[in-house]
């Protein structure tokens, strides 16, 4: 029965897209950095589903995550429709709040838009600036031996000067405007050249050895560019890439699990070798027994069977453990928010992982999971803390993306990170709520800093700013 309800709420979820998305884009607001939030937790959840349902059928047997829970799994998605509400409402409590405090007037269409379509009044020597900073990290990381997914960690981490790790920490969400600027230059300009393709290029063929969630969000980074722009993607088509993403899903998670077992393997051989040798070696090797080859596609389905599944599991997990235990009454939003400190300065209680804490409180062994909004809702105010936590999640994104409007035409550099970071936030469900209270500390940072460098006359802005155009910058109004 729970397997029918899981197929019966993936549907729902899609039919909740289905009309929200001609919505967007209607009313004064535009689209907004919500909108975008909303459409990608429907796409994850259902998306992680059907990974599921079809690596199910693949196997020739059921995942028994869920079952004999068919009212648990019912509550589960009750929150999960109350977080999209919540999202939903955002929109509309934002545009009162922006109107009535933030003294600032829409001049725009579509703020969600707003960056990418003016990238071409953005100097060159900034995009370089940001280009530079993300791969000197990545350079430093390779060098030490990691650069992989599965391949250092904190071991790796710990080797890096610590001034760079914090560089890192409030850069790395700009990697999606290399890909931004890249396609823009190269298709939406109106002069266009090619040669930006190749940053481009170096971004993807890098997230194609981060992952499979990497890889999708590198994709839409370039389909992003390509809706700002007002071309629009019919629900047939969407469709359509859905299952042509289904397959690579399929075909890239048999092929990057099996090179990344291997070069595991070649790494466990040779302490001394780097993540980029090992995995050259894995891919150079002889062509594998048909028999190898089969328990690497299996391998491949089993983790899709549950990996897919996992936002969903830990949902499951929390209102599982209301069932004995009371809801933590805000205790698990303050940990987040703890969590987003330095370890010296708050106290040790909230020391442990976001997910960890709020298993204790459950009688949980401390496990591996997808944490994420819905969930931290439900541990803190039962069914209807999903309602609040997307709320407050939309009106953050939404705070965040009209401050980097606000902030374009003046320090373009503080415009850029802050709405990536928002950015980077909307399109990934499985994100621990540690980080909104992280992106607001790193926001603070940003600003704070570069308010003292311009204290002592120093202004890494300058020659960095793009000029205002004199009239509006045309761009049509986006539409699915």
């Amino acid at each position: 029965m729970a397997f029918y309800i899981e197929i019966a709420g993936s549907l729902l979820l899609l039919a909740y897209l289905a009309i929200y998305l001609p919505l967007i884009g209607h009313g004064k607001r535009g689209t907004t950095m919500a909108d975008l939030c909303v459409i990608f937790s429907i796409l994850y959840l259902a998306g992680g589903s059907a990974l599921g349902i079809f690596s199910d059928l693949r196997l020739g047997y059921r995942s028994e995550a869920f079952a004999d829970s068919e009212n648990t799994l019912l509550k589960c998605y009750f929150g999960i429709f109350l977080f999209l509400f919540g999202l939903t409402l955002s929109n509309f409590g934002f545009e009162g709040f922006r109107t009535a405090f933030l003294k600032m007037q829409q001049r725009y269409r579509d703020p969600l838009f707003f960056m990418v379509r003016r990238l071409d009044l953005v100097p060159l020597k900034g995009v370089l600036l940001i280009f530079g900073a993300i791969w000197l990290y990545r350079l430093t990381v390779i060098s030490l031996g990691g650069g992989i997914s599965g391949f250092g960690g904190a071991s790796v981490t710990l080797k890096i000067p610590y001034p760079l790790v914090v560089m890192n920490y409030i850069i790395a969400p700009a990697a999606a405007f290399i890909i931004f600027y890249g396609v823009f230059r190269a298709f939406f300009a109106r002069q266009r050249n090619y040669l930006f393709l190749i940053p481009t290029a170096m971004e993807l063929l890098f997230l194609l050895a981060q992952g499979r969630r990497e890889v999708l969000f590198g994709i839409f980074a370039v389909v992003f560019v390509y809706l700002a722009f007002g071309r629009r993607i019919s629900l047939i088509k969407l469709g359509g890439f859905g299952l042509v993403g289904l397959v690579f899903l399929t075909i890239y998670s048999t092929v990057f699990l099996d090179l990344r077992s291997e070069a595991l393997s070649i790494r466990k051989q040779n302490p001394g070798t780097s993540a980029v040798q090992a995995f050259y070696q894995a891919i150079t090797e002889d062509q594998k027994a048909a028999t190898e080859i089969g328990e690497a596609e299996e391998k491949a389905a089993a983790n899709l069977q549950t990996r897919g599944r996992l936002g969903l599991y830990w949902i499951f997990m929390v209102v599982d453990g209301l069932e004995d235990r009371r809801p933590m009454l805000g205790e698990a939003t303050f940990a987040a928010a703890m969590s987003a400190l330095p370890r010296k300065v708050r106290p040790i209680r909230y020391w442990f992982d976001h997910a960890a804490f709020i298993q204790s409180h459950y009688g949980y062994a401390a496990v591996d999971v997808s944490d994420n909004f819905v969930a931290l809702g439900l541990a803190d105010f039962w069914l209807f803390g999903p309602l609040a936590s997307g709320f407050m999640l939309g009106f953050l994104l939404n705070w965040l993306n009209y401050l980097s409007m606000r902030y374009f035409f003046h320090e373009p550099l503080i415009a850029i990170l802050i709405f990536c970071t928002a950015y980077e936030m909307a399109i990934n469900f499985e994100i621990s709520p540690v980080a909104m209270f992280v992106a607001v500390r790193n926001v603070i940072v940003i600003l704070v800093g570069f308010k003292v460098l311009r204290m002592f006359g120093i202004r890494i802005g300058k020659g960095y700013r793009p000029k205002a155009p004199r009239q509006g910058h045309p761009a049509p109004a986006f539409r699915f």
